[in-house]
């Protein structure tokens, strides 16, 4: 598990998905976050690395009893729920999730409120999927709606209302960005409301 420290009690980690295959067109490492708000521990998708739950557990456990906090998680989509389940049964976590989502099973979600420090902005056309802003951090996560490497990043339009979304987008230039982090490729930790214009100016030039 690689894990990059942004600053202290907000940190992110990728490890690798286990339904990746080498036909897929997104690297195998997905990005995970983790977050110390002022009422607990925040997990954004969180995935457990393989071959090393055991280290992360126990680099888990002592943050919980460190601070002696709740534990929440947040999720971007359904789809990326990964290991939630063991997350909430390991310490009680609440989970929240997009309100509209659409769950193949029953939904995860456990609570409506979010964590002090934490906005969810919700994409107009999508009600699957929710982006998170740590405005302390100036920070973006996005889950799947962007993804890229070399530090540029591209608009991914699945089977939400196109039009309606890439009308949505442009609200995320109000933000004060510095980093983003995304579920699939390389995060961008400075100058990323930039890259953002980008990606949103190119997938509207591109829409038909």
């Amino acid at each position: 598990m690689n894990v990059y420290e942004l600053a202290p009690g907000f940190w992110f980690w990728m490890a690798p998905h286990p339904e990746w295959e080498p036909t897929e067109n997104w690297p195998e490492d997905v990005l995970c976050v983790y977050y110390e708000s002022s009422d607990g521990i925040v997990l954004i998708d969180p995935l457990l690395p393989r071959g090393e739950k055991a280290e992360f557990w126990r680099a888990l456990d002592a943050d919980v009893d460190r601070l002696r906090q709740p534990v929440g998680v947040l999720l971007t989509a359904p789809w990326h729920a990964r290991d939630t389940s063991a997350v909430v049964d390991r310490y009680a976590a609440s989970v929240w999730g997009p309100p509209g989502a659409r769950w193949e099973g029953p939904a995860l979600t456990t609570t409506d409120d979010l964590p002090p420090g934490v906005e969810a902005l919700l994409p107009e056309g999508d009600k699957n999927q929710a982006l998170f802003f740590v405005r302390d951090h100036q920070t973006l996560v996005t889950g799947d709606i962007f993804s890229g490497t070399g530090g540029r990043f591209h608009v991914f339009l699945d089977e939400q209302d196109p039009a309606l979304f890439l009308a949505w987008l442009p609200r995320l230039f109000e933000l004060p960005l510095q980093r983003v982090l995304i579920a699939h490729g390389e995060p961008v930790l400075c100058d990323g409301a930039a890259r953002v214009r980008e990606a949103v100016a190119e997938a509207r030039a591109l829409d038909p």
